[in-house]
Order: structure tokens, then sequence, then C-alpha cells
């Protein structure tokens, strides 16, 4: 994932929409992900079910405007 993030310019996507449990250390790992991309000109999506572990977890901590969020459902 360290190495997704720090290279290239372009959009990318991270599919959670499996996760079944989520807490604090990912949050703080995808929030340093997210930031390590930003500072190569990158985007980086975190695609998660409305109503999965992730994106619960992201709007309690209240970092919408961190990550960048596409809410789908499951395959």
């Amino acid at each position: 994932m360290e190495n997704l993030a720090a290279n290239g310019t372009g959009v990318l996507d991270v599919d959670l929409r499996d996760v079944d449990v989520f807490n604090s250390p990912a949050v703080g790992a995808l929030v340093m992900l997210s930031a390590r991309r930003r500072g190569h000109g990158g985007i980086m999506h975190l695609i998660c079910k409305p109503d999965g572990a992730v994106a619960p977890m992201i709007r309690r901590a209240r970092l919408e405007g961190v990550f960048s969020m596409k809410l789908l459902p499951a395959d």
C-alpha cells in the first residue's frame, strides 16, 4: 500500500467493501497513505459499503473531508 500511495499521480481506488473489522489504527494508516498520495499529486478513493464497517467509522471520526469515499453496494 505504501508503494502504491507514494508512486504515481493518478487515482488510487482502495476497495474496502469486504472489510468486516475497521478500527482506529486502520483509519490512521489510511490517513497517512492518503496524505502521501496527495503529496505526490495523486488522489485516493475509498470504495466502501454505506452500511459496512468502514464508512460509519470514517463519519464518526469526522474524516469525510480527508477521504473521497465512493459508497457502493457489495459485489
